[in-house]
């Protein structure tokens, strides 16, 4: 659902159609799994740091939002050339 939504408003101008979304999904799937890799590796560690449970939590949460939006921004609706 976040790729539909995003594909639709957040960058509609860049949007993908058809046999395309196909494509775009799944690289908007392996570019998001890095994130929640990162979100478990840095709650993890912190964590295991003796860090509050939330603070741990929060960290990790900001971590993947950040990779998240910073990758599919990049990689994913990238400006793609027409013809």
């Amino acid at each position: 659902s976040n790729f539909l939504l995003n594909n639709e408003i957040t960058y509609r101008a860049y949007r993908y159609r058809g046999l395309g979304m196909i494509g775009g999904f799944l690289l908007f799937a392996l570019l998001c799994s890095v994130g929640a890799i990162a979100n478990l590796d840095v709650a993890s560690w912190l964590f295991r740091g003796r860090s509050v449970w939330w603070v741990a939590g929060l960290a990790g949460a900001l971590v993947s939002v950040v990779w998240n939006y910073a990758a599919s921004a990049t990689f994913v609706w990238r400006r793609r050339r027409v013809g």
